[in-house]
């Protein structure tokens, strides 16, 4: 299967507007509760439903998760679905934490 999603750093990310963006984290409820990275809101399977119906296929939409793994099958599923601009983060919640926490 052909990948539809791109790849994005938290370099590349810490230089977009994001206000431009639709910033999704997939993790679970009590894993958001406890630490997200700042303008990403959760979305659960509970509400996965309105958030494709309130979103345009034209969105720039950033899927993260724990690691950048799940993610990355989220972003494939919504392309599937007609989104053209997804991007899985690169090391997810974890690696940004790391990363830039850390670094700031």
């Amino acid at each position: 299967m052909k990948k539809l999603f791109r790849h994005i750093s938290f370099t590349e990310m810490k230089n977009l507007n994001l206000d431009d963006f639709s910033l999704i984290d997939i993790r679970m409820p009590d894993a958001y509760k406890d630490g997200h990275i700042e303008g990403f809101v959760n979305i659960t399977n509970n509400i996965v439903k309105d958030f494709i119906d309130q979103t345009s296929k034209e969105a720039n939409i950033i899927v993260c998760c724990y690691h950048g793994n799940s993610s990355q099958g989220f972003s494939q599923s919504l392309c599937e679905l007609g989104y053209k601009n997804v991007y899985s983060l690169d090391g997810g919640y974890e690696g940004w934490k790391t990363n830039c926490i850390e670094s700031e």
